[in-house]
């Protein structure tokens, strides 16, 4: 507006007016991104100079593109602008591609599967069929071997490189998965903060059974990413809240299938909820009555900590609180004795050697338990035992177990030396055992003793 009097002076006064609908559609923009929620302090994003680069890639190159009548964002691949032309080798991937058809040949069913999802792509347009001499004319070339995968119990195609590590794909879905779930739990907290009504029953939806499965298990099981939210969500939310929806009726899919504004702004389940919240429980979404297997890649690796109990007879004495050999074999043939004649008056006095075998038996009870129930079973010991090197056998005679081999084709051979006995070195017994040799040999030097030990043991 300008006003212009008898003076020479003009004056220019310029008026601007903000639309009502400013500050709300600032507040629903604010309120849509997950990490400036109402509920969180906002973040600084701090972005590298390779990040910056595939946000600009990706802004600039995201197109909508119309996939058999449905509404899909088609985005570039994000490789370095530097990086190496690959020329992979077709005669790499041909032993996996062979493994791969001999397995879809045992299972018909999975075969035909497996080519059904590949027409699927191919008709999407998300591949193509090439023959050799296309591929040798490409500028970039590599081979990627594929087979099928199963997520939330659905068959999908997924390709992986085979000579790379690399996480599958459907653990980054399901963690973006989780988000959207703490985003929810987030948002439901915030609303029933603010509303002056009261809301007695608040019900939460994922589609995700890999993430509902994680809210209703102890958050400690899992690694920090996961942890750290399900932590979060079963304390914003009760577990029992949580309830499964399918994508056919899950109305938050919408979004993903590239509708128009247009769309979206017509009455439909997007603005207006899904049919079946208007029905009883009853007629609500039921969650599948499959068993549903854990993202193992998520779970922490904790440490397993086992206590044997072992049972040994009560009239062995403990051979740690003595000194020598010779008590301890006394102090067991005294105890076994008492426990003889307490059974029986008519019982035979035991020998030092009777109370020997006791001890050793006992030694070998408490130091080898899983071996000793085995080899009495005649079984073999397990894989992850001491003894696996000595090829262990059981003496049926003594109830003992001595070190096998293929010595006992030996001629005129004794026994004793040929099978030893076997003793665990930090038992307190055969520490009284070794001293007594030791003593018994007048101390002639560790070589020494450990041959005449050996003889039996």
């Amino acid at each position: 507006m300008c006003t212009t009097d008898q003076a020479p002076v003009q004056q220019c006064f310029f008026i601007s007016t903000a639309h009502t609908d400013d500050l709300l559609y600032r507040n629903v923009e604010r309120l849509w991104q997950l990490d400036v929620l109402p509920f969180h302090n906002e973040k600084l994003v701090v972005r590298s100079r390779q990040d910056n680069e595939a946000m600009q890639l990706l802004e600039s190159q995201t197109q909508q593109v119309s996939v058999q009548g449905v509404q899909r964002y088609a985005t570039p691949l994000l490789w370095k602008p530097d990086a190496l032309k690959l020329k992979g080798s077709m005669q790499s991937v041909l032993a996996n591609l062979r493994s791969t058809e001999r397995r879809l040949q045992k299972d018909p069913k999975k075969a035909s599967i497996n080519s059904g999802e590949i027409a699927k792509l191919i008709k999407a347009g998300y591949v193509a069929k090439l023959n050799q001499r296309e591929a040798a004319q490409a500028e970039e070339t590599w081979y990627l071997p594929h087979h099928l995968v199963s997520h939330n119990n659905k068959p999908s195609c997924l390709v992986l490189p085979l000579d790379h590590h690399c996480s599958s794909p459907t653990k980054g879905q399901t963690r973006l998965e989780l988000c959207a779930a703490l985003a929810g739990a987030q948002l439901a907290r915030l609303v029933k903060n603010e509303m002056t009504l009261s809301i007695s029953q608040t019900v939460l939806w994922t589609d995700s059974l890999t993430v509902l499965e994680w809210i209703q298990s102890d958050s400690c099981r899992y690694k920090v990413f996961v942890g750290t939210r399900v932590s979060e969500m079963q304390e914003l939310t009760d577990h029992r809240s949580w309830r499964y929806v399918n994508t056919q009726e899950n109305p938050a899919d919408d979004i993903t299938r590239g509708k128009s504004l247009q769309s979206l702004a017509e009455p439909s389940r997007w603005s207006q909820g899904p049919p079946f919240l208007k029905q009883s429980q009853e007629h609500w979404p039921k969650k599948p009555e499959l068993t549903q297997s854990e993202e193992a890649s998520e779970l922490k690796g904790l440490p397993c900590y086992c206590l044997i109990a072992v049972n040994t007879a009560s009239n062995i004495p403990d051979s740690t609180q003595f000194s020598s050999w010779s008590e301890l074999v006394e102090a067991t043939r005294q105890a076994c004795q008492g426990v003889a004649t307490s059974d029986s008056a008519s019982s035979e006095p035991m020998t030092s050697k009777e109370a020997e075998a006791a001890l050793l038996r006992a030694c070998q009870l408490q130091s080898f338990p899983e071996e000793v129930a085995a080899l009495k079973a005649q079984k073999s010991v397990p894989a992850h035992s001491r003894l696996v090197s000595l090829a262990p056998e059981w003496d049926p005679l003594k109830t003992m177990i001595r070190v096998g081999g293929r010595l006992r084709r030996l001629a005129n051979s004794d026994p004793e030396q040929i099978h030893p006995i076997v003793l665990d070195p930090r038992h307190a017994v055969t520490k009284l055992l070794i001293k007594e040799f030791d003593e018994r040999l007048l101390h002639p030097g560790a070589e020494r003793v450990y041959a005449e030990i050996r003889r039996q043991y």
